[in-house]
């Protein structure tokens, strides 16, 4: 198992005429899928099949490679492989948290891979047929992943305004009228002819493991429309879901699609009650637009809005603004962390001796540990000393990022709002004319990490598993998401490409 990464039903399962001792093979059946796998039989491990052949193996009849030593003699079972090394991990006195058999499979993969194997080649000797599948058993250690984290950049620079005052920048504020929409608390409680559907509707989605909570807002903004507008109707008509949809053209085609499909299906869950109710035609809907194409920040960028946001001008109900900002931006742009991940980190999830975040309950409610370069972590420190000498909150569950004027975490409006004006100022524009998002500081991270390895020479097939596990990703594919290709990745591609095979493709032009 150690060896070859078999689980331990394929184990059971050999026989002796699975093993050609003349080709050096040996032949897996793999049950799960009913297929075979052929390997290479190892020297080390021939050589021990031989001693337990000779030595260990009772003469039966049997033709299955691992018996049972007591009476009854038989083939093994799945369940005594798990025995035999729980009680192994036992006697050897090793401090070893058992998580079953397949911790062995899970091993054998991470040493592959530390070694310098492909994916590919991981997922061939493991027997998969889906890259995805292999990704399942790269769960690496945090050591692993501390050369994926970026650095603080080192560039200073002198032509960044001093003593920024964001509100001098601000965009004027947007007519009310031009975007009125109805405003729904926590505490909203339904009124329509539709509550008692509406709060069904929500406890099934509920039950079935979802939070629903923007969906919930969504329908609950339907409801407060139809309570109001329309109080003495019993019946849903296309009328009043039109009306709705008026109320919802300042959001972007995209948003507005996403949250008339919210309406769509609860209609579809009403029919199955009332088959003549109403259900919104998806043909009448927005059309899906492309993705976003996202904005890679160059190197200069990042420093000038690290660097601006360290300049801002220092109020007295927000002594920390600057601090906490910068701190903000160069977390987002060193460690690639979505929005709602950092908004949502505690003191104590700063680990100051493993210099690592603990990011709890994120995406797909998922937890991991993210591992800090030396020099962001020294900023850290910096940040939180600065929080201590202010007197501000310094226990374990206060916010990381914090608004200094309510003790409360930097909401996702407010820290997008600070950026936005921060871009403005240094006058950082997409191609549209728009400021970048801060989700692009994800997308960046990621290109910035793939650039280093093409410039170390790295192979970036083996690594990638690396920036995938430290994104939080469960599979490789989301990973390539995020790397756009960009021209310094693509000239750093083309020079490695021709230094392997130029000689060959020179040969092939003059020979033919």
């Amino acid at each position: 198992m150690a060896t070859y990464g078999l689980r331990a039903s394929e184990i059971t399962s050999l026989t002796l005429d699975d093993i050609n001792w003349k080709s050096g093979l040996i032949q897996i059946p793999r049950q799960k899928i009913g297929s075979q796998l052929i390997l290479p039989l190892t020297r080390a491990t021939g050589e021990v099949l031989i001693r337990y052949l000779k030595k260990g193996r009772p003469a039966t009849p049997y033709r299955e490679l691992f018996l049972r030593i007591r009476a009854p003699s038989g083939p093994l079972k799945p369940t005594c492989i798990h025995d035999i090394l729980e009680s192994r991990i036992r006697l050897s006195g090793l401090d070893i948290r058992w998580n079953g058999t397949h911790c062995l499979r899970h091993s054998f993969a991470v040493h592959l891979l530390r070694q310098g194997s492909s994916l590919k080649a991981i997922g061939g000797i493991l027997g998969h047929r889906d890259v995805e599948s292999t990704c399942v058993y790269l769960r690496l250690a945090v050591d692993d992943l501390r050369e994926v984290a970026l650095p603080v950049p080192e560039e200073r620079l002198t032509d960044i305004p001093k003593d920024i005052k964001l509100k001098d920048y601000n965009l004027p504020k947007k007519d009310k009228k031009a975007t009125a929409c109805l405003q729904i608390t926590s505490s909203y409680s339904l009124r329509s002819f539709l509550a008692e559907d509406i709060r069904g509707y929500i406890q099934l989605k509920r039950s079935l493991g979802r939070a629903y909570r923007m969906e919930t807002k969504t329908v609950y903004s339907f409801d407060a429309l139809l309570a109001e507008d329309y109080p003495r109707r019993t019946e849903l008509t296309p009328e009043m879901f039109s009306h709705w949809c008026s109320r919802l053209f300042h959001l972007s085609p995209t948003v507005r699609r996403r949250r008339m499909q919210v309406i769509r299906n609860f209609c579809l869950y009403r029919a199955r009650s009332y088959p003549e109710t109403f259900i919104p035609d998806p043909l009448t809907f927005p059309k899906a637009q492309q993705p976003i194409t996202p904005y890679i920040f160059s190197k200069s960028e990042i420093t000038r809005l690290i660097t601006a946001a360290g300049s801002l001008h220092p109020y007295e109900r927000l002594p920390l603004r600057a601090h906490t900002l910068r701190l903000a931006l160069l977390l987002l742009s060193t460690t690639g962390l979505r929005r709602g991940e950092l908004l949502g980190l505690k003191l104590g999830d700063f680990n100051s001796n493993e210099r690592t975040l603990l990011i709890q309950n994120t995406k797909f409610h998922k937890s991991r540990i993210v591992p800090l370069s030396s020099s962001v972590a020294e900023e850290v420190y910096t940040y939180l000393s600065l929080r201590c000498k202010g007197r501000l909150p310094m226990d374990t569950a206060s916010p990381l990022i914090l608004n200094s004027c309510s003790s409360r975490a930097y909401t996702g409006v407010g820290l997008g709002d600070n950026f936005s004006t921060l871009c403005r100022v240094l006058k950082i524009f997409t191609r549209e004319g728009r400021t970048p998002r801060i989700h692009d500081f994800r997308h960046t991270f990621a290109v910035r990490v793939l650039q280093r390895w093409y410039q170390k020479g790295e192979d970036v097939q083996v690594k990638l598993p690396l920036l995938s596990t430290y994104m939080g990703h469960v599979s490789i594919v989301s990973t390539y998401y995020y790397l756009q290709f960009i021209e310094e990745i693509s000239l750093q591609a083309s020079t490695r490409f021709y230094e392997n095979f130029g000689k060959q493709l020179r040969k092939i032009h003059k020979e033919g």
